[in-house]
Order: C-alpha cells, then sequence, then structure tokens
C-alpha cells in the first residue's frame, strides 16, 4: 500500500484530532452527571441547596463556622471534590459537589461573604488527586487578631 506525502497525512489527521478533542470536552462538560443535578443559591441570609431529589438543606450565612474542600482520588470517573459546610456542629450542616448548578455564585458568595476565605486554598484543593481535606474558612481564624 503507497503512503501518501506527510503533507496530505496532515491534511487528513489535523481536522480529525481536531475533531477528537472537540468531542473530548464536549463530553468532560456535559459528563458533570451528578452533580449538576444538585442546585445551590445564595440569598442575602443563607446558602439554599437541594438534592436531585427535591430535598432542600439551608445554612444560615451567620451560622457558618468553617468551609472545607474534600477531595477525593475517584475522579473524573465519579464526584471528586465537595463543599463541605459545617454550622456549630463537628458534623457537616451541608456538603455540595463540585459542578452542582449555582456553584459558581456560590464560591464568588463565599469570598466576598466570609472575611478570611482562602482562595488560594481553593486553588491548590482544584489540583489534588487524593483523599484531601483543604480548610478554606474557619469562623476562629477569620476572628482572631
Amino acid at each position: 500500500m503507497k503512503r501518501g506525502t506527510p503533507l496530505k497525512t496532515a491534511v487528513i489527521l489535523v481536522p480529525l484530532l481536531v475533531a477528537l478533542v472537540l468531542v473530548i470536552r464536549w463530553a468532560f462538560r456535559r459528563s458533570l452527571v451528578p452533580e449538576s443535578l444538585f442546585r445551590v443559591s445564595v440569598t442575602d441570609r443563607e446558602i439554599v441547596a437541594t438534592d436531585p431529589a427535591g430535598e432542600e438543606r439551608r445554612v444560615a450565612w451567620s451560622g457558618l463556622t468553617r468551609v472545607e474542600i474534600r477531595t477525593t482520588d475517584k475522579g473524573p470517573w465519579e464526584p471528586d471534590v465537595f463543599l463541605v459546610f459545617y454550622a456549630h456542629s463537628v458534623t457537616p450542616s451541608l456538603v455540595l459537589p463540585q459542578g452542582a448548578t449555582g456553584d459558581d455564585r456560590l464560591l464568588e458568595a463565599l469570598g466576598t461573604r466570609l472575611p478570611g476565605f482562602r482562595s488560594d486554598v481553593v486553588i491548590k484543593a482544584m489540583g489534588s488527586t487524593s483523599d484531601r481535606v483543604f480548610v478554606v474558612w474557619d469562623a476562629t481564624a477569620a476572628t482572631s487578631p
């Protein structure tokens, strides 16, 4: 079988590679299921989250005592990044997967509403591929001199 010139081969392969990259990007964007089935919104008073079954949980801004990001080694095929909120308890009051519908507005609100919120730790957490806990805000640290 006769092979084509390198230019002819490139003319055929480059569009195929571009198409493959676009399909992969589309698939990963669409792959945030079940994460995107969770919905979250913020008001002046609280964070409101609804799970896929329709169950609603609320956490008042004034009641927050700690916010963490937990990462796991389960990604990318399973949810592997979670926002965890504590309100005067050692057990979480609310846990949301990254990719929940509305989580971009939530992260923005966390940065503006919580003094001492650690955006640098959020960035570090997003690079984690192992089981870890990153404290991005703690009420006691935020009020310490």
